[in-house]
């Protein structure tokens, strides 16, 4: 004689066939795969500022453009002194005239051998992260608002702030991103709940838990968010890869390829599970809040 399933705890609760869940792994794929973008692009970024610190370290130039009137040696002496007196900054040499008339040729030609008024040029070199080149120039500018740097690190430290801006935007998009999934799973719970009110009831006179009920929302939301996830990650993955596989190609001397690092690749294998898990926490604690205020 077969014996009947007496366990209110096995009762059949089926779920997984439901409209309310139709399209919740379509919306966890678009999900995932704007997530990842993000994520991966958080930490592509991160890995490209980590590249340009060792970049900073080099040379920069101090231009004191030529005023009438203006004693330009004593004005170039008072900013050797300034960067000579910055920490950070390991050498500074002017600039000769012949070399200035040489850098200037290929602008004014003839002009650059003639007595033409020259500006001041002022090399200097500046040790790794050391030197917050706004702040110096900003301090220069107080004797001589004409004053500014050139150079690469003046441009790169420009890109580290817009990076950073970058980054917390990117941050920001993918945690958005997540809540985002789990509201959807929230209205998706509610309206599975209200679907099922009848079964729930017949369950709970059987004698079935509410964290047998929930569990049972729970397992429905994190196995159909995973079935969308997997696959917006994945294309989301082969974009990034994409992205940065070309970029290296272009062999681009500043800049070097966006790759997301051993972080960033961890960070979006791991995003399918975490939507898939705040997903069905959501669901869970959607349920049991809906059950308890049911019951009160």
């Amino acid at each position: 004689m077969t014996r009947g399933n007496n366990n209110p705890n096995r009762a059949p609760l089926a779920l997984g066939r439901d409209r309310a869940t139709a399209l919740l792994p379509v919306i966890m794929a678009i999900m995932s795969f704007l997530a990842v973008l993000a994520a991966g692009g958080f930490f592509a970024i991160l890995t490209m500022t980590e590249g340009w610190s060792s970049t900073l370290t080099g040379k920069a130039t101090v231009e004191i453009p030529y005023q009438e009137g203006m004693d330009m040696d004593r004005a170039s002496a008072e900013v050797l002194k300034v960067l000579l007196d910055t920490p950070g900054i390991v050498t500074a040499l002017p600039v000769g005239e012949d070399e200035i008339r040489t850098i200037l040729s290929p602008w004014i030609g003839d002009l650059a051998q003639d007595e033409l008024p020259l500006p001041r040029l002022i090399d200097f070199t500046i040790a790794e992260g050391q030197v917050d080149l706004a702040a110096l120039e900003a301090r220069l500018r107080e004797s001589n608002a004409a004053i500014r740097i050139t150079g690469a690190q003046a441009a790169l430290q420009s890109l580290e702030d817009l990076a950073r801006l970058t980054r917390t935007i990117a941050a920001l998009a993918a945690l958005s991103l997540i809540g985002i999934a789990a509201l959807t799973a929230l209205f998706a719970t509610r309206a599975l709940l209200a679907g099922h009110r009848r079964t729930i009831e017949i369950l709970h006179l059987i004698g079935a838990t509410d964290r047998y009920i929930a569990a049972a929302f729970q397992n429905v939301f994190f196995t159909r968010a995973l079935a969308g996830a997997l696959p917006g990650a994945a294309l989301g993955a082969i974009i990034l890869w994409l992205t940065a596989y070309f970029f290296e190609r272009m062999d681009a001397a500043l800049l070097p390829a966006p790759w997301p690092g051993f972080a960033g690749w961890l960070a979006v294998a791991l995003m399918p599970a975490l939507i898939a898990l705040i997903t069905s926490l959501t669901a869970r604690f959607a349920v049991l809040a809906a059950l308890r205020r049911d019951e009160e």
